[in-house]
């Protein structure tokens, strides 16, 4: 997401963009996505993301007070097993 110059709508200051990290299969190193719907599992214990929206999850992190701003635009690919 691009924003030209983000302010913090907490208190004003600077916004710095970055991502958060998840652990998939193996202990891969995977972004976090945003999936539509209640969280539900298989009759694995997996998450149940079949059919469902999912979107790639950009943060925005104050520099002076560190608020976190969360954006789900971007369309990713739905996890699943076999797909970290």
């Amino acid at each position: 997401m691009n924003q030209p110059d983000p302010k913090c709508a907490k208190c004003g200051g600077s916004m710095v963009e970055g991502y958060s990290i998840d652990k998939g299969h193996a202990n891969t190193a995977l972004a976090s996505r945003w999936v539509e719907g209640p969280f539900e599992t298989t009759m694995w214990g997996n998450a149940d993301t079949k059919g469902r929206d999912c979107r790639s999850i950009t943060l925005w992190r104050c520099v002076k007070c560190g608020f976190l701003e969360a954006y789900a635009i971007e369309p990713a690919e739905t996890p699943g097993f076999f797909t970290p």
